[in-house]
């Protein structure tokens, strides 16, 4: 559920849809996913379907830093450049919680 990338209603409760490949700087995300580690970095991956999307949150609190952890959760897509290699899309945590 990502604004203008996925195709969702703030209300909708059921956090259900497909995650989207293109997300731009600023775009809401709200959505479940997966807590894993990619290498020594945080990351919450979102699949469904055959689709996958990776999220690199910049303030993922410590106690959700729990390998395959179900998480809840909401933020907004933060820039960086091209030039930076990253595991997943930059993510600024407004909302999260555990699920499992």
């Amino acid at each position: 559920m990502i604004s203008g990338s996925f195709i969702s209603s703030a209300a909708d409760k059921n956090y259900s849809s497909s995650p989207a490949i293109t997300v731009e700087q600023g775009d809401y995300v709200q959505a479940v996913g997966t807590v894993i580690l990619k290498g020594d970095i945080w990351i919450i991956r979102v699949s469904e379907n055959n689709d996958i999307v990776d999220y690199a949150p910049l303030n993922l609190p410590k106690n959700y830093q729990r390998v395959g952890m179900v998480v809840k959760f909401a933020g907004n897509v933060k820039y960086i450049s091209d030039t930076d290699r990253l595991a997943g899309i930059t993510l600024v945590i407004t909302q999260i919680k555990s699920v499992n």
